[in-house]
């Protein structure tokens, strides 16, 4: 309860006033077993806070909660990770593998004796290659090659030269396989201590890169519970996403080649991110996959590239970026690639930073790409490895995917947008790190999926069909209504859903009943407001103030009154999306007064009113009926002390509909919900208390203690304020 004080005083009568981290010589990760801390009494999580979360280093710090909180987590999209394959066998990864290819298989043609890498890749069925460890010695003629397994077709053939045996080449790679043995016969070879490596199928990883990438990338979320005390260590910042294995490296490293065939492969499997974490400092090949980058770019394909691992500034010496950039990380600017930064797809170049975002000491500074440059976390991160284990590792390789995955959580929530006004969002949004602005270090900054994920510039609303039509700034959407209209219009569960948008047209839900309020400013129509004249029986009067006048009529100790207003119940209708077309109010007073005895006055009032708003053009009010109100008041005085009641005028019928935006559409239409609202006031304000009215000369005086019941008509709000009204009356 508060105590306020009213005064109005009117004193005259007037008239009205008018990466690279694959291939680089940067730190390579260690494989080790990272210890796992187990309580089993830990309660299954709620939310996106996970064990998993927390030892995931890389995820706080690039907030990717920002996109969890709203449920995004990469579903429905897939990244290729271009890289030395993946073990669809690790436990954090082998629900979100898709068909893959490995660009690194050959076979033999035995007619020219020669190596030839497999046209389209070997998929994860086939025989893609055979490693030998040791190729003995001794030998006089190739060993016989038998494959046996689940699968058919696969053969190989042995090569000697000088006694050992050199390399055995696929002659065709089978399929249908899920595992592969091979028997192999020396009789009669001559030789001795051949050994093999390994027998790879399809894209399978033997090194760990590739595995490690793509969990940090993508890497599932397991819930850890009482019931799960060998939860996983870790999961990727798209834990909903799918990885598609595309293997371009292999223990010897790749070839140009393979990568050209690998990005074009991924793009026509509908991949929308590419993950490259490799490189090499020299140019040389790349140029002969010119068309295959911008291949995948033209085609709504988005890249993400490790800035390598060299330490180096990537910028010009003697007018050259050969061995001072990382490649394919820099190729577009070297002259005539300029044409890859103009297309629809994304070029992101990811550089590391420490917990403490600092440039890693290995990773390559932003230089030239700069415009194009973004960092994230890259040391000692705990990633998956080969054969169903971790690692610990380094390396812009592994800042990388962190990025990837970013983009796979926007793609998912905004799959209308481009991958270049993605990959703007993600540099606009990017928290600055070094020298103030875009740099020549840390380029953009740290990435912010938090901050990605929220409006850039100010949101607007908009009213037509498409989100190209016309738009009105959220900010300046308001509609201010008088107590009359009490809070009937203002409804959470009517207006939260609604949606506006940010300077890409992305929707953001906002609550509009945030824009909708109640003033006590605005002033209610109140005859004790007025200053009066009476005239043989006529009454006039004008509220100098609120520039108001009355006519009346006084007959038998009864009163007729009108006046009017030029607004809606004491509303001006609004501006911007939810503006109406106020007009004229009118308001009819009838007042009696009887004297029970000598100076012992009882006086009742009733007071009716009626409001015809419009819509307004390019409103989201797109209709507001005729407005009908009423009030009242009753006193009973001796000598000027009296109690009284009243209850001042509000709405007792109409009804509005709002038209809320609630969603938009891939092709830019946006949806709308009509919703109607009843304007009546179902607990209408109430004022009682006692007074004192005195008159002095021309001068009345009326010194009021109300006790307020459902102030501004909110049910159950209490008030207490003293009034202090003075007339004049000629």
């Amino acid at each position: 309860m508060k105590i306020k004080i009213i005064l109005s005083f009117i004193t005259t009568v007037l008239l009205f006033q008018g990466c690279g981290g694959g291939g680089g010589s940067g730190p390579t990760p260690t494989i080790t077993q990272p210890p796992i801390s187990i309580n089993p009494n830990i309660p299954q999580p709620t939310s996106w806070i996970t064990e998993e979360y927390t030892k995931s280093r890389g995820l706080s710090q690039i907030k990717a909660f920002g996109a969890y909180k709203e449920g995004y987590t990469g579903s429905g999209v897939t990244i290729a990770v271009l890289d030395t394959g993946v073990d669809s066998q690790h436990k954090d990864l082998e629900n979100n593998i898709i068909e893959g290819r490995d660009f690194t298989s050959y076979y033999l043609n035995k007619s020219e004796m020669a190596l030839y890498y497999t046209e389209g890749g070997t998929s994860l069925d086939q025989v893609s290659n055979i490693e030998i460890r040791n190729g003995g010695s001794g030998f006089t003629s190739a060993p016989i090659v038998e494959l046996t397994g689940d699968g058919t077709g696969a053969t190989a053939e042995a090569i000697v030269q000088n006694g050992e045996v050199v390399g055995i080449f696929m002659t065709n790679h089978g399929s249908g396989y899920s595992y592969v043995n091979m028997n192999l016969d020396l009789t009669g070879t001559g030789g001795e201590n051949l050994e093999i490596e390994y027998i790879a199928r399809g894209t399978q990883d033997f090194e760990g890169h590739g595995t490690g990438v793509s969990t940090l990338a993508a890497g599932q979320r397991d819930d850890f519970g009482p019931e799960d005390q060998y939860s996983n260590t870790i999961h990727g910042v798209a834990f909903n996403s799918k990885i598609m294995p595309v293997k371009v490296l292999g223990i010897n490293g790749g070839s140009s080649y393979s990568i050209g065939k690998g990005l074009e492969w991924a793009t026509d499997h509908n991949a929308q991110v590419q993950n490259l974490s490799l490189g090499s400092n020299s140019y040389a090949g790349f140029d002969q996959i010119i068309s295959s980058f911008n291949y995948a770019l033209t085609n709504n394909s988005n890249l993400v590239i490790a800035a390598g691992n060299e330490g180096l500034n990537c910028l010009p010496v003697n007018g050259s970026l050969e061995n001072q950039c990382s490649f394919p990380a820099a190729i577009p600017w070297i002259s005539g690639n300029e044409h890859l930064l103009e297309t629809d797809g994304a070029w992101i170049v990811v550089g590391s930073v420490n917990s403490s975002n600092v440039i890693s000491s290995f990773s390559n500074r932003a230089g030239v790409t700069k415009n194009n440059f973004i960092v994230a976390p890259g040391e000692n991160l705990i990633t998956g490895a080969a054969f169903n284990t971790y690692q610990q590792g380094s390396g812009t390789s592994f800042a990388a995917p962190l990025v990837s995955g970013a983009m796979a959580l926007m793609i998912e929530k905004y799959p209308h947008l481009k991958g270049s006004q993605l990959a703007d969002i993600f540099f606009s949004t990017a928290t600055d790190l070094g020298e103030a602005g875009v740099d020549n270090i840390y380029g953009h900054g740290l990435i912010n999926i938090e901050k990605a994920f929220s409006p850039i510039g100010s949101l607007k609303l908009t009213t037509a069909n498409t989100v190209s039509g016309s738009k009105t700034d959220l900010s300046k959407t308001n509609l201010v209504l008088s107590s009359a209209f009490g809070r009937k219009i203002i409804d959470k569960k009517m207006l939260s859903g609604a949606v506006a948008f940010d300077s890409y047209d992305r929707d953001f839900n906002v609550d509009l009943s945030q824009n909708i309020s109640i003033s006590q400013n605005l002033s209610e129509f109140n005859i004790n407001n007025y200053a009066l004249m009476n005239y043989n029986n006529v009454i006039l009067g004008v509220d100098e103030l609120n520039q108001r006048f009355l006519i009346g009529y006084h007959f038998y100790n009864k009163d007729i009154i009108f006046s009017y207003t030029e607004d809606t119940f004491g509303s001006e209708g609004g501006e911007g999306g939810l503006s109406f077309n106020s007009k004229y109010t009118y308001y009819l007073s009838f007042i009696d007064t009887y004297e029970l005895k000598d100076n012992l006055l009882f006086k009742y009032k009733i007071d009716l009113a009626y409001s015809n708003p419009e819509k307004e053009r390019d409103s989201l009010i797109t209709n507001i009926s005729d407005l009908y109100g009423a009030g009242g008041e009753i006193s009973c005085a001796y000598n000027g002390l009296g109690l009284r009641a009243l209850s001042p005028v509000s709405i007792k019928k109409g009804d509005m509909t709002v038209r809320i935006p609630t969603y938009r559409n891939l092709d830019g239409t946006v949806g709308y919900e009509n919703i109607k609202s009843k304007m009546s006031v179902d607990t209408p304000e109430i004022k009682y208390g006692p007074y004192i009215e005195k008159a002095y000369g021309r001068l009345n005086i009326l010194l009021a203690l109300n006790f307020i019941e459902n102030q501004f008509n909110i049910k159950n709000r209490k008030d207490t304020e003293v009034t202090l009204n003075a007339n004049l009356f000629f």
